[in-house]
């Protein structure tokens, strides 16, 4: 996926998290082959040790894009009710975005609530996202030369006094973990198997999925946004095969680096979807360090989750 994620690139040896490559020196006019080589293993295969079908190959859309040089890099919008606990009432939009954009504020059917200039913005009681009442907006930004778009949701995301709240009601999260994986191709999953999973989580009065252990496909959040499904967002790391003493990973600091690059991948391409409700830092990967350190990366970047191991 050529496309810049803020100020963060994810590493391309993490294989459930978008890489990128800027091949403009590479193109020209006319006729081009574009080849991608695909290695099994690398040294980042130490982390990505999930019980699971160990697959190769390419399993996730690949994408040659053609983008301005003024182009809108990242964006991250929040929202908080003006008077705190207020969920009824009024919310504060901002819009974290370096670029000179335009702001629009669409309802899901198309209907605009807001335009200008602010990147910060009051709106009158929006209706709110909750899985019983997945009430999506459309955020646009556009800077003359493009436009760039993501799903929204009025939503506060919180543990309160021990127990997990979303929009000050207390939830109980009910629900299922949940691989990428198809009898017939493998690691991808096709749409329409994503959309039957949907329907057999909400028959079963499911309200939740961890993603486990893994990022997984853009279309799965975007079933869960507009469906009502909470969800625990998990990080590419596991390193169980070094168990969870004084030899796991996670104590090595040599390791640190790869552990906060995942996680802020992770953060970076789904921290604007209403149904991320936790991150998850990763699976059976020991107790050490460099989980504080992931944990404080992501508390850097998003304020508006909790944060799970």
């Amino acid at each position: 996926k050529v496309e810049t994620r803020g100020e963060h690139h994810a590493s391309p040896k993490t294989s459930r998290s978008p890489a990128e490559f800027n091949v403009t020196p590479f193109v020209h006019p006319g006729s081009n082959v574009v080849a991608l080589e695909v290695y099994r293993y690398s040294d980042g295969s130490y982390l990505e040790d999930q019980d699971m079908f160990r697959l190769s190959g390419i399993f996730r859309s690949a994408w040659l894009l053609r983008r301005p040089k003024e182009r809108i890099r990242d964006f991250f919008v929040t929202a908080a009710p003006v008077k705190e606990g207020a969920f009824s009432g009024d919310w504060r939009v901002k819009v974290d975005c370096d670029a000179d954009v335009t702001v629009y504020l669409y309802t899901f059917d198309d209907k605009l609530v807001y335009s200008g200039k602010e990147k910060s913005f009051v709106v009158e009681k929006p209706r709110l996202w909750s899985a019983e009442e997945p009430n999506c907006y459309k955020i646009v930004l556009g800077n003359g030369a493009e436009f760039v778009s993501s799903l929204f949701g009025f939503r506060v995301s919180e543990i309160k006094d021990g127990r997990y709240c979303l929009n000050g009601k207390k939830i109980k999260l009910k629900g299922a973990n949940r691989h990428e994986t198809h009898p017939m191709y493998g690691h991808y999953v096709p749409p329409e198997t994503q959309e039957l999973d949907i329907r057999e989580l909400k028959g079963a009065n499911c309200n939740c999925v961890r993603n486990s252990h893994y990022p997984q496909d853009d279309y799965w959040y975007y079933l869960c946004d507009v469906n009502g499904i909470y969800l625990v967002d998990e990080a590419n790391v596991e390193s169980h095969g070094y168990g969870y003493g004084e030899s796991s990973l996670s104590h090595c600091k040599e390791w640190e680096k790869a552990t906060v690059d995942r996680n802020l991948a992770a953060v970076e391409r789904n921290k604007n979807h209403p149904a991320v409700i936790i991150w998850s830092m990763g699976n059976e990967a020991g107790p050490g360090e460099n989980f504080a350190a992931a944990y404080a990366a992501i508390k850097k970047r998003d304020t508006t989750r909790p944060v799970h191991y």
